[in-house]
């Protein structure tokens, strides 16, 4: 890839506006000084003193972080909190960057969704990650939210380059009224760029970043296949799943494959990119959201699909080496690792 074309389209980034629709979420790092338990007194268990903590924006939210990365105009961010110290920080830290524009709706009887991973380590410099402890919400939402969720929407459409939509929860913003409003938008014209954990087959007209895993649960009509993660399929039987959702969604399909690279598939026919060679200790938290990220802005500057994915594989394989953060790719990072 040529790096001045890349630092051309770059540049355009200044003058883009994007919207950012669906989960927004707090990610949470305790880390946990084993050195430092002790017996309960109350309880026969061993205590989990924790002695730093680190927050940040997840799901959504990390979307947003990483495309301020990248200091597009503005970002309009539209979504729903709880009335809880969740939501305070993620606001907190949404005013931070500067770029954006809260369109998010705090509920009193919402519970703003958060992942906190507890990092054990003891003598050693070793970190152990233990069970993973979500805050997450179990009400629908009401008629009236999703109706001021379309308003929005609707507001911001005239306004804005391409449309991002986190579609992460099973009990989130993107209910089917609220789906059905995203595809209307897409058949219309509008650029969008969908990444959905559950609801995969369910969108149409747009371009789906599919994971591996989200892939095979969505042509196999499965709930879940992590159990059967240790099955290797092939890129063969990839590039067919990929191709299959492609011609189901009507939709550009970007499947992610992690350490085997990239399959776009439209029209029954696909592309194949390598994935970045990286060694040594990776983290591959939010590397799924940085990808989307650059992937949105580049084609918000009329980049084709092809080179935008190539990008935006490389601006999250700098993700994989921050280890202990959903962390953010810059423009610089992403131009430096193309030389």
């Amino acid at each position: 890839m040529n790096n001045n074309y890349i630092d051309k389209i770059f540049s355009c980034f200044k003058n883009l506006k994007i919207g950012v629709i669906g989960d927004y979420c707090l990610d949470l790092y305790w880390d946990i000084n084993m050195t430092r338990s002790s017996l309960s007194n109350e309880s026969p268990f061993c205590t989990f003193p924790v002695v730093q903590e680190k927050t940040s924006l997840g799901a959504a939210g990390n979307v947003v972080a990483n495309l301020a990365a990248l200091c597009p105009q503005k970002i309009y961010a539209i979504g729903v909190l709880g009335s809880d110290w969740r939501r305070d920080i993620i606001v907190e830290k949404l005013a931070e960057l500067k770029c954006i524009d809260n369109k998010l709706i705090e509920l009193e009887n919402y519970s703003t969704p958060a992942y906190c991973r507890l990092l054990q380590f003891g003598t050693g410099e070793t970190y152990t990650e233990s069970n993973r402890i979500d805050f997450i919400n179990i009400k629908p939402l009401l008629k009236s939210v999703e109706d001021k969720i379309i308003n929005e929407l609707d507001s911001i459409c005239p306004d804005i380059d391409v449309l991002v939509v986190n579609d992460q929860l099973r009990q989130g913003l993107i209910t089917p009224k609220i789906q059905r409003k995203l595809n209307e938008i897409s058949k219309i014209g509008m650029k969008v760029v969908v990444d959905s954990r559950n609801n995969v087959k369910s969108y149409r007209n747009s371009i789906l970043k599919v994971n591996k895993f989200e892939g095979l649960c969505a042509v196999l009509n499965k709930n879940n296949i992590y159990q059967d993660s240790l099955i290797e399929y092939d890129l063969d039987y990839m590039d067919k799943v990929a191709k299959k959702l492609a011609k189901e969604t009507h939709s550009i399909i970007i499947l992610t494959l992690g350490k085997d690279g990239v399959i776009i598939a439209e029209n029954n026919h696909s592309t194949y990119i390598e994935a970045v060679k990286i060694t040594g200790e990776i983290d591959s938290c939010g590397a799924g959201d940085t990808f989307i990220s650059t992937f949105s802005l580049c084609l918000a500057a009329d980049m084709d699909v092809l080179t935008a994915a190539k990008i935006s594989n490389i601006s999250s394989s700098i993700i994989l080496k921050k280890i202990g953060t959903t962390g953010t790719a810059t423009k610089e990072e992403i131009l430096a690792t193309l030389q």
